[in-house]
């Protein structure tokens, strides 16, 4: 297995980007998955951001304003319109001789926007997309309790990574809601997870970075294990 650290930052409302920056820098991920980076300030951007903690930018995306940032390698990105303002950005992570599938996510508006954006999310294109048969990660601005209810079926399938129930990201001064999540599935293992409530965090922006690390498993283990699953027993013949 193969561990990296993956970040979930939602940098809606931006307060001090100098928190951020240094924040971001302190963890020394491998990958930063970033949501509402058109609320860093003027004059602060990603490309800075990137400089500041040596990392390349993996994609900027085209909707909503999400961006990867990595130190290790990235094979391929692409950003889905879900509607509404809401987005999703699809990367195909190459970690030592592995294959992982990173989905960036982040949603908007009311009620009636979110059910929209739910079912595009859920469409083919997306999370019922046929390359998920690799290991998968599911992370990013998930709302609130709507986006619980509206996804039963997504959570049959994927497994709730961090953070538990009681572990608020959101807002920031007062984090009562666990809106910023992360899911896996196909060989994605836990290590260790935990939210950052510093002083310098909640000055950052108004939600608290989530911070990953995931184990990987090899992926010709995940997907035999699966054939061997689906296989029919085998036949015994006496003579």
């Amino acid at each position: 297995m193969t561990t990296v650290r993956i970040i979930s930052y939602n940098l809606q409302g931006c307060r001090d980007s100098g928190a951020i920056f240094q924040l971001i820098d302190h963890y020394q991920a491998d990958y930063v998955a970033l949501q509402n980076i058109q609320d860093l300030p003027r004059g602060q951007t990603i490309d800075a951001l990137a400089a500041f903690c040596g990392m390349d930018i993996a994609s900027q995306g085209e909707t909503r304003d999400l961006a990867l940032l990595c130190r290790r390698a990235v094979k391929m990105t692409q950003t889905y319109d879900l509607g509404y303002g809401a987005g999703c950005m699809r990367a195909e992570l190459i970690i030592d001789d592995k294959r992982c599938l990173l989905y960036n996510v982040c949603l908007h508006g009311g009620v009636y926007k979110r059910w929209v954006q739910m079912r595009r999310l859920h469409g083919p294109d997306v999370l019922n997309h046929h390359q998920l048969i690799f290991p998968t990660i599911v992370l990013g601005d998930f709302l609130d309790v709507i986006w619980m209810v509206g996804s039963l079926r997504f959570h049959k399938q994927m497994t709730p990574l961090s953070p538990p129930f009681y572990q608020g990201t959101y807002p920031a001064a007062f984090p009562v809601f666990a809106r910023d999540k992360a899911y896996g599935k196909n060989g994605i293992v836990l290590e260790n997870s935990f939210v950052d409530r510093s002083d310098r965090a909640r000055r950052g922006s108004r939600h608290l970075p989530l911070i990953m690390d995931l184990s990987i498993v090899d992926n010709r283990i995940a997907l035999k294990d699966k054939k061997l699953s689906k296989a029919p027993p085998a036949r015994v013949f006496s003579g």
